[in-house]
């Protein structure tokens, strides 16, 4: 069998299981097996592809038909420059969530703080948000103290793995929200909580409601839990600073913004993604 024919097979099959980005999964999964990239490709293509090779090709082709995320196949994901591993215990991140790292660099380098910044990344997942963001202040060369928390053992074990990986030196604390936090306060909170609506949850693309963690998705009836319990506990973890970070639905600004003033924060604004879409909920007391 020749490289085309391998390649068309896989094709077909993501194809006829209704996989939209079938022919770039069949690339990308062609390459990690075989090791010949597009152009490599089109040189040898009738050449007779190794017999030994070929199971693992239609293993991974497998996965991929039955919907599973190709972060997820291929082990990692590719956010603010750096690669971070991924598994099914942490949510893929998304390049909407970038738009969390940058509002916050970009408020930081205007202030240009001369002390350490202490940082919480809370509900950190694979730790992309927090980690990013201690990297790119150690090349700023602004000293910070970045730790990591989240309420599942799984998602912080892929965080080590991550820190680990990509040489940033920071902490990590196993917390439902705050619990755990009792007594310690930050210059800022970096925070992308789940936020999506208990019912929206389950019609969700499959390769969102059937493989990422459920727990990372629900926000609760209206999606609004969290940004509640943030509203009401914050506050007595923030030093005078940056303030509090979150990411947002976009639909939420509205309602999310209610409680926080509700709450008595006064100091709100928004940032919107590259679609336009409110992203990131900027609040101080």
């Amino acid at each position: 069998m020749t490289y085309q024919e391998v390649w068309t097979n896989g094709l077909k099959m993501l194809q006829n299981a209704g996989i939209e980005d079938a022919r770039e999964c069949t690339g990308v999964l062609f390459e990690r097996v075989y090791g010949i990239d597009a152009a490599h490709f089109i040189l040898h293509r009738e050449e007779q592809a190794p017999a030994e090779l070929r199971h693992e090709f239609r293993m991974l082709i497998e996965r991929r038909s039955h919907h599973e995320p190709l972060q997820y196949i291929m082990g990692s994901c590719g956010f603010m420059n750096w690669d971070f591993f991924v598994d099914r215990s942490v949510l893929i991140p998304r390049q909407d969530t970038e738009t969390l790292v940058e509002e916050f660099l970009a408020d930081i380098t205007r202030v240009r703080p001369e002390k350490i910044l202490r940082i919480l990344d809370l509900c950190t997942g694979s730790g992309c948000v927090g980690i990013s963001v201690k990297k790119y202040l150690d090349q700023l060369g602004f000293p910070s103290k970045m730790t990591l928390a989240d309420i599942s053992v799984d998602a912080l074990t892929v965080a080590r793995k991550n820190a680990r990986d990509n040489e940033a030196i920071v902490d990590f604390v196993i917390s439902d929200m705050f619990e755990n936090l009792e007594g310690q306060r930050y210059d800022a909170i970096l925070c992308n909580p789940p936020y999506i609506p208990t019912e929206t949850c389950t019609g969700l693309m499959p390769e969102v409601s059937w493989f990422e963690p459920r727990q990372a998705l629900d926000g609760g009836a209206d999606g609004l839990d969290f940004y509640r319990r943030l509203a009401a506990e914050a506050k007595d973890h923030l030093l005078p600073g940056p303030g509090l970070y979150m990411e947002i639905g976009y639909d939420q600004a509205k309602s999310a913004g209610v409680l926080f003033r509700d709450a008595g924060w006064s100091r709100i604004s928004l940032r919107q993604d590259l679609s336009g879409n409110d992203r990131v909920l900027k609040v101080r007391p």
